[in-house]
């Protein structure tokens, strides 16, 4: 038989086992809290809308962007961008073609910055930039073009061609989900 002593010794050791349970719980809902808070202020979820960035990203895709990206650096020609368009209030995705200061012109379907070919290793074959304008790209903002050059509501067409820098939410990283 179990003497009174060991009897509250067994009820101390179990009070104490549900205690460490609940810190586990605790610590653990703490980090969980923590990651994604961090995750929130590191990265943006975004699904593509149009099929104007295809085929490297398509319509239905989640992708996620960083957010830190251009806090430490500027935007480079090439980069995928989420960013918000004041003209159309919402967001888009497009690809930097143009920098700050760049002269951005258009011949024979071929893209040209500062008077030289622009190399898109990223397009399909055959795709062709087409536009009869010349486009100097302000200080502090960036000229962009979708990979489907003819079907993206791109720089070409709006009213104010060029995306400040403060309105880039975030350089692509990866897909997480794609709808085929």
């Amino acid at each position: 038989m179990n003497t009174e002593e060991e009897i509250l010794e067994k009820e101390d050791n179990a009070k104490q086992s549900v205690k460490d349970d609940a810190k586990s719980i605790l610590k653990f809902a703490l980090w969980l809290i923590l990651f994604v808070v961090a995750f929130k202020l590191v990265f943006i979820q975004a699904r593509i809308m149009s099929g104007s960035m295809e085929p490297t990203l398509m319509t239905g895709d989640r992708a996620l962007f960083n957010r830190l990206a251009y806090t430490f650096g500027e935007p480079e020609r090439g980069d995928i961008i989420l960013f918000k368009s004041d003209e159309f209030g919402q967001n888009f995705t497009k690809r930097i073609i143009g920098l700050p200061g760049d002269v951005i012109t258009f011949s024979d379907g071929q893209v040209y910055v500062n008077s030289e070919v622009l190399s898109e290793t990223y397009l399909e074959e055959g795709v062709y930039s087409i536009s009869d304008k010349t486009f100097e790209v302000p200080e502090g903002s960036y000229f962009l073009l979708g990979d489907n050059r003819g079907n993206s509501n791109d720089s070409r067409f709006w009213t104010d061609p060029y995306i400040p820098k403060n309105k880039i939410y975030g350089r692509y990283l990866i897909t997480i989900w794609h709808k085929r």
